[in-house]
């Protein structure tokens, strides 16, 4: 399976409001290839769009340890975006601050 393959569907699927199938292959594309900040943006901009909050916590978490140590401005931005999400969503300071490190 090709990522980028995965990535045109989940898009495709996005622009014609197939949230769930959009998700299901946007999901499959990270788990190929965790760099893909275009299909990320596009997931959690899915998730925020029906406020699945937890469900955007665990795709942070779960594309900042399959990064690795690859991707540094990724990672840092990442970690970023999760900090802001537990301050905003979850007012979990104690995490966000942790995610902030």
């Amino acid at each position: 399976h090709l990522p980028e393959g995965h990535h045109f569907l989940g898009r495709f699927a996005a622009d014609l409001g197939e949230d769930d199938f959009a998700r299901t292959e946007l999901e499959k594309t990270l788990e190929l290839d965790a760099t893909r900040e275009d299909a990320f943006a596009t997931l959690i901009t899915l998730y925020s769009k029906v406020e699945e909050h937890h469900a955007s916590e665990r795709l942070y978490r779960r594309v900042i340890g399959a990064l690795g140590e690859r991707a540094l401005a990724f990672r840092r931005q990442l970690w970023r975006e999760l900090a802001e999400l537990y301050e905003r969503e979850f007012a979990d300071f104690a995490s966000a601050r942790i995610a902030y490190d």
